[in-house]
């Protein structure tokens, strides 16, 4: 009886581990190089997340495999959660201001209407979305 109620636990248990990871939604909850770096992971892969960290410099040029993503080696994190194009179906992003602020507006306008409607507005030199310069926020986004 306990070795069916073990052996029932884990299959219960791996199969909801597996819709949790199919089903999964990523973005990061500041702006710090580590959570750049486990969204990278997880939605671009281990590499690219290694050629982020090179980018990065610093200690992110040689340390980027030691970073922790919710507990799990960068490594693991991207196995787990990243997806080949071959692999994933045909989703779509949801994307909605982290704020009311002008400048997370500003950042959402720009992937919906694009650069220069915003340039219209505002300076964009030095604007950051989700820590990121708005340019490539825009290019990682733009088809969502």
């Amino acid at each position: 009886m306990k070795k069916l109620l073990l052996t029932l636990s884990l299959v219960l248990s791996a199969s909801s581990a597996q819709a949790i990871s199919d089903n999964a939604e990523f973005y990061t909850v500041d702006a710090s190089t580590d959570s750049q770096l486990c969204f990278t992971a997880a939605t671009k892969g281990y590499q690219a997340a290694l050629d982020q960290g090179k980018e990065f410099g610093g200690k992110y040029t040689h340390f980027t495999k030691n970073t922790q993503c919710n507990g799990m080696t960068i490594k693991a994190f991207a196995k787990a959660y990243y997806q080949t194009s071959e692999q994933a179906d045909t989703s779509t992003v949801s994307l909605y201001p982290a704020n009311r602020t002008h400048e997370s507006q500003l950042c959402l306008q720009a992937v919906k209407s694009g650069l220069a409607a915003v340039k219209k507005v505002t300076n964009i030199s030095n604007l950051k979305c989700n820590g990121v310069d708005i340019k490539q926020f825009v290019r990682q986004f733009k088809d969502s």
